[in-house]
C-alpha cells in the first residue's frame, strides 16, 4: 500500500533507504494511461536539473518520458541530483549512485549552459556517449510558446530521445518514432492528443538486452 503522500510518480529524492525508497516510488507510480504489465526491467535517471525547470512541469514530462520507454518494456525512476557542491549532502541517493554503471544521466541546462555546445538553437538536446544526456529546457519553451504546444510534452519527448541515444548508441536516429532526428511539431501535437511517439519493437529489443548485459558486466554504457 502507498503511504498516503507519496508522489504519483517514479521520483526519488531524498529518500532514508535507497532500495526501500527505489522500490517503493516504483511501486506507488500511477501512469497517465492505462496500465500495463510492470516491465522488468529498472533504470535508474540521475537527473541534474540545472535549468530549474518548474516541479510540476518536469514531473509531468518525466511521465512522457516514462511512459514512452514503459511501452518498450523498461522502468525509469528518476533520481534528483545536486547541482552544486553545497546540496550534495541534501541528495543522498545520488550519491550512491555515483558509481553505478548502470545509471543514467540525464542534466537539463538553461541556455547560459546550452550555448557552449555551439549547436544551432533548433537543437534541443545532444547526447555524449558513456556520458551523460542533456536537454536544452529554454529551447523547449520556445518551441512550445511559438507553437502552442503543451511544454511538458515536449520536454518529455525530448528527454525521451536523448536517453535513447544513451542506450541505443552512436547512428541510432530513425526514419519514424521516437528517435527520428527530426521531430516536428506535428508530432508533439499528435502526443497532446495521446499518441506518444514510442521506440521500435527493433529498439526496445537492442535497450532491453544492452540493460541486461550492464545488469550482469556493470560497464557503463
Amino acid at each position: 500500500m502507498c503511504p498516503a503522500n507519496a508522489r504519483s510518480k517514479s521520483r526519488i529524492s531524498r529518500p532514508p533507504s535507497f532500495a526501500l525508497s527505489f522500490f517503493l516510488a516504483l511501486a506507488c507510480l500511477r501512469p497517465l494511461w492505462p496500465e500495463t504489465a510492470e516491465p522488468q526491467l529498472k533504470l535508474p535517471v540521475r537527473t541534474y536539473n540545472y535549468a530549474d525547470v518548474p516541479s510540476h512541469i518536469l514531473l509531468n514530462a518525466e511521465q512522457h518520458a516514462a511512459e514512452i520507454f514503459r511501452r518498450a518494456d523498461i522502468d525509469l525512476a528518476w533520481i534528483d541530483c545536486p547541482v552544486s557542491r553545497s546540496e550534495i549532502e541534501k541528495f543522498p541517493v545520488c550519491t550512491q549512485l555515483t558509481g553505478d554503471a548502470r545509471a543514467l544521466t540525464l542534466k537539463i541546462l538553461p541556455e547560459s549552459m546550452a550555448a557552449g555546445y555551439a549547436l544551432p538553437i533548433t537543437n534541443l538536446g545532444v547526447t555524449i556517449q558513456h556520458h551523460a544526456s542533456f536537454v536544452f529546457y529554454q529551447r523547449v519553451q520556445l518551441l512550445s510558446n511559438d507553437k502552442g504546444l503543451s511544454e511538458p510534452v515536449v520536454l518529455g519527448h525530448i528527454i525521451a530521445h536523448e536517453l535513447g541515444h544513451l542506450l541505443l548508441g552512436e547512428g541510432s536516429h530513425s526514419l519514424k518514432g521516437i528517435m527520428m532526428e527530426d521531430l516536428r511539431s506535428r508530432y508533439f501535437r499528435q502526443a497532446e492528443r495521446g499518441t506518444l511517439l514510442t521506440f521500435s519493437t527493433e529498439q526496445a529489443q537492442r535497450m532491453q538486452a544492452r540493460l541486461q548485459e550492464q545488469m550482469v558486466a556493470k560497464k557503463p554504457y
